[in-house]
């Protein structure tokens, strides 16, 4: 059996001593830079304890942590499941309506065939060329052409697939060429209503100074305690009989209540049409 020589003992003499000035020198340190804290006061003993049980406090606010997220989550996918559930209900609902609507209009049409009257069928909407834009400070109005063998007429409903643009204002060249009043015209106004959720009421026109941004409204008199809120969908409700209901007008991008309560509220809405870039639009016969 091999035994250390003496060479052998000193150098792992000297390794045992050199470990033990390492870890001497850095317990000094940490204690120095601990003087005037708490930390100094603490035996070795407590300092060995609070290191064991620093992991385990980590862990702790960690799991936490994580706790409240989790129940945060939990929370907003409960509200959203109400939302979707009340989306649903409301969309039942506007069926519902759609296919009484349908029943009561083919009802009609039979009676109207029943007792001899003619059945008249509103002529199908045309798409129309835009030929020219004045946009001046207040007066925003488009110049549009119609197809060959079709006719404008003062009254017509003018919008895009996005949503609504205006009404024909004026008609030159027999009907040719049409002046479109649009609903971002300083002295233009129309009837809106929230979609699906609240259905509140009210005017919907261009944002006066200071706030005036380009192509934003502002919807004001609304009927009754209102709950208009940003990302609602504003579409036209058919009062005054000047437009259809249910076209899109824009979005709620930000809703100012007075101090008083929820009766005094303006609602700013981004268009749903951008006027800047039209060429071309659809016009349909109303109310005829």
């Amino acid at each position: 059996m091999l035994r250390p020589t003496r060479g052998q003992s000193n150098a792992r003499s000297l390794v045992i001593l050199i470990v033990l000035a390492i870890v001497l020198t850095v317990w000094q340190h940490r204690a120095r830079s601990g003087q005037g804290s708490g930390e100094s006061r603490r035996s070795f003993p407590e300092r060995v304890a609070v290191g064991l049980v620093w992991p385990l406090e980590r862990g702790l606010a960690v799991a936490g942590s994580a706790a409240r997220q989790t129940a945060s989550s939990l929370a907003r996918a409960h509200d959203l499941a109400a939302r979707c559930a009340r989306l649903e209900k409301e969309n039942e609902e506007l069926r519902a309506q759609q296919l009484r609507l349908i029943d009561a209009l083919v009802e009609n049409q039979r009676l109207k065939k029943t007792l001899g009257f003619s059945v008249e069928q509103p002529p199908p909407a045309m798409a129309a060329r835009v030929v020219s834009i004045n946009f001046s400070l207040g007066r925003k109005r488009l110049t549009i052409a119609a197809p060959p063998g079709r006719k404008l007429e003062v009254g017509n409903i003018v919008r895009t697939a996005a949503g609504l643009v205006g009404r024909v204002a004026a008609v030159t060249g027999s009907g040719q060429r049409g002046e479109v009043f649009l609903l971002i015209d300083a002295e233009h106004a129309v009837a809106g209503r929230v979609a699906l959720r609240s259905r509140d009421q009210g005017m919907v026109n261009v944002a006066p100074q200071p706030v005036n941004r380009p192509d934003l409204l502002v919807m004001t008199k609304i009927i009754g305690r209102s709950d208009v809120r940003e990302g609602d969908m504003i579409l036209t409700s058919g009062l005054g009989e000047v437009y259809p209901a249910g076209i899109p007008i824009g979005v709620v991008t930000r809703v100012e209540r007075s101090a008083a309560g929820t009766v005094d509220l303006r609602a700013y809405i981004r268009p749903a049409v951008d006027f800047e870039h039209l060429e071309w639009v659809l016009v349909e016969r109303h109310g005829r």
